[in-house]
């Protein structure tokens, strides 16, 4: 305990025996021995709202917050000592009372309200479970938003103080640092989560796959030279939309566009033609996306642009950056097998069915299983096949099918996969951003110890 602080101590002692060792509890648990200074009103909150209720018994927390008054008091750090005695502070002992659910809710709107809460930016989404450097990081933030908060006296909960908060942060990310020298906050985040990523799973395989790539992902990774032919399907799709397209009674884009679509993108092998959309993966997949990124809006048998679909199909580097997010599918499954799918073309091209069998075995050893068995080659080749048609109409791949000799029924030439020139830059852009996702307690992707159902 520092002096100042144990002198304040010793005098609370001296004027209340009864509160002075609640006040000495009270210094352990906000200065750890150091001097007052390392105090924010983040962490206090915290303290008050969390940790006392969650760490003493209720009978101890009114006299933990009032000798935490006193000690605040006493050092003349008036502005913390009310937050201490504050109704809020208060009400959410009240709230823990009614059971931890109730307290912890109370407790977070709370904390939301004071304005001190770090919010999102398009770089950096917070999670639940910290390194060491992004724990650092937070706290700078904090302190950064109280010290402008207190200056600037504006309403935490307004639209104002939102928008000075967001600035706050990303300042406070993207400032340089003494050291070491060159780094940032958020680089120095971005190399921990990479960092975590590589050292977080447990099969040898992925890890030494995660590691001969990370370097590739701790810079920002920006759209490739074939951007616009990337996304030129998607493009044309949005361009249907873009003047209001009437779709058919079942919702299918008309027949005639369907047509127009196969014929320039050379989605259809047959004589012929295709009798609706229904009968072609690659446009259903293509308008799921579109609709999932609320790129168009279906209203009655009308299909439309949203406002984020203007503005996407007129910069492809915008769209290219919208469709990263997408070519890992939407459950973690998929995820994990996109990630595994990329990881493999970095190294080489896939021939044949080597991939299947290879992933089956990796997705095996991380945990993922069937409720009825383990995980098999076919299991995994349909999940590769999902992923691997929406990356070929994206021109993120390159597929070439097995070659036979129609008489010998001999394989000439094995099926083939690989990355595109464009499609290498969207899957480490892809990498990078399951690299820096945020970690929580439950279900983040790197946490294998529960395992997954296949069967849905």
């Amino acid at each position: 305990m520092s002096g100042s602080v144990e002198s304040a101590v010793a005098t609370i002692t001296k004027r209340d025996p009864g509160l002075g060792p609640y006040a000495e509890l009270a210094a352990d648990m906000l200065t750890a021995g150091e001097e007052i200074d390392v105090l924010s009103q983040a962490y206090l909150q915290d303290t008050l709202w969390w940790r006392v209720p969650k760490r003493l018994d209720p009978e101890d927390w009114d006299d933990a917050v009032a000798g935490t008054a006193a000690l605040l008091g006493e050092l003349g750090l008036d502005r913390y000592a009310q937050i201490a005695r504050s109704d809020t502070t208060t009400r959410i002992l009240d709230a823990w009372r009614e059971g931890p659910a109730v307290g912890s809710g109370a407790a977070a709107a709370a904390r939301e309200a004071s304005g001190l809460v770090a919010p999102d930016t398009d770089a950096l989404a917070w999670g639940s479970i910290m390194g060491g450097e992004e724990a650092t990081a937070l706290d700078a933030i904090e302190r950064a938003l109280e010290d402008r908060l207190v200056r600037s006296g504006v309403d935490p909960e307004g639209r104002s103080w939102k928008r000075a908060a967001q600035e706050t942060t990303e300042a406070t990310l993207d400032a340089s640092l003494e050291f070491p020298p060159g780094q940032s906050l958020f680089t120095m985040i971005v190399t921990e989560r990479v960092e975590s990523w590589i050292d977080g799973v447990r099969e040898p395989r992925v890890a030494a796959w995660r590691g001969a790539v990370a370097n590739r992902l701790l810079s920002p990774i920006d759209p490739p030279d074939g951007a616009e032919a990337m996304v030129a399907p998607m493009t044309w799709v949005l361009e249907q939309a873009a003047d209001g397209l009437r779709l058919t009674q079942s919702h299918y884009l008309p027949p005639a566009v369907v047509r127009e679509g196969v014929e320039r993108f050379d989605w259809w092998p047959f004589d012929r033609p295709p009798r609706s959309e229904a009968d072609v993966p690659q446009l259903l997949d293509l308008r799921e996306v579109a609709t999932d990124l609320r790129l168009v809006r279906r209203t009655g048998r009308d299909l439309k642009l949203t406002k984020s679909g203007v503005a996407a199909l007129t910069n492809p580097a915008v769209l290219w950056r919208r469709l990263v997010d997408t070519i890992g599918g939407s459950s973690e499954f998929e995820g994990i097998v996109a990630e595994l799918l990329a990881l493999s073309l970095l190294h080489g091209d896939a021939v044949d069915d080597e991939l299947e069998r290879e992933l089956a075995s990796v997705l095996a050893a991380l945990g993922w299983r069937r409720t009825d068995g383990e995980i098999s080659p076919r299991d995994v080749g349909e999940a590769l096949w999902e992923r691997l048609r929406v990356w070929v109409a994206l021109n993120i791949v390159d597929h070439h099918w097995s070659v036979w000799d129609s008489a010998t029924q001999e394989e000439l030439e094995p099926s083939r996969v690989a990355l595109t020139d464009a499609g290498v830059t969207t899957v480490l852009a892809y990498l990078r951003r399951r690299a820096l996702a945020p970690r929580h307690d439950v279900g983040h992707p790197d946490d294998f110890d529960d395992l997954d159902d296949l069967d849905d």
